[in-house]
């Protein structure tokens, strides 16, 4: 005969996951103004509101295409590989 066990679930805190931060939209939008406005760009409102910044790309995009008028984020110049020298590769055709 077997006998089932009832196996208690565990609250989320305990199995180690983050909690989510809650952000209203006025505090969100607040924050992005802040950081376009001092460059801090997307870690900046990650910062400010607690939120993953990748969390914080996806809710800016869900409320543009919801019409609210979000200004875009100063770019930070990154981006790997090597930069070009058009002019050095420019002067080997022509030599």
């Amino acid at each position: 005969m077997s006998v089932s066990k009832r196996v208690k679930s565990l609250p989320v805190s305990a199995l180690g996951a983050k909690k989510r931060a809650h952000v209203s939209a006025a505090d969100f939008v607040k924050a992005v103004m802040q950081s376009v406005a001092d460059g801090s760009g997307y870690a900046g409102i990650s910062e400010k509101t607690g939120m993953q910044q990748t969390s914080v790309a996806t809710r800016i995009s869900t409320l543009r295409k919801k019409g609210v008028k979000i200004p875009n984020m100063p770019r930070s110049g990154g981006g790997g590989g090597r930069k070009l020298d058009i002019d050095a590769l420019n002067s080997l055709i022509n030599s």
